[in-house]
């Protein structure tokens, strides 16, 4: 008898019969009849969700070091990640990801367009209404009360 399938997620954990000649890593107990689908038999029915890729030490590193500039870029412009992943469009998980050097990095777009806006603010810093309440050449120290 052929199992009846009620719907496309039964086909994510339907594992069938090996074809001749390959070994047999499922159970005896465990193997259902050969599934056919558009007439082609298939072996074996394996989602492909949540596989990580594999990456290498080197391109962790640069995801990381990479994920630190943009949040440097993000802070020197006053922003949080909320605020950033709402101008860019992205969700706020992958913006943190990327930033926390767990996902690919950002845009190249979105790095040029953060770099801009930081020179920008480095040439053109906002005025000051009051001047320092300190001189820059004097040493800060704390009241003793």
């Amino acid at each position: 008898m052929i199992p009846r399938l009620r719907g496309i997620t039964d086909l994510w954990n339907i594992r069938t019969v090996p074809t001749a000649g390959a070994k047999s890593r499922v159970k005896e107990s465990q193997q259902s009849l050969p599934l056919k689908i558009n007439g082609a038999l298939v072996s074996s029915v394996i989602p492909r969700r949540g596989r990580p890729a594999v990456l290498t030490a080197e391109e962790k590193a640069r995801r990381k070091r990479q994920g630190y500039s943009d949040r440097q870029l993000m802070v020197h412009i006053g922003w949080n990640e909320v605020v950033l992943a709402r101008r860019t469009g992205m969700s706020l998980t992958s913006l943190r990801r990327a930033l926390n050097g767990e996902a690919p990095p950002l845009r190249s777009e979105i790095r040029e367009w953060m770099q801009g806006m930081s020179s920008y603010l480095k040439d053109n810093p906002c005025p000051r209404l009051k001047p320092l309440a300190f001189d820059v050449n004097e040493e800060i120290t704390a009241k003793n009360e």
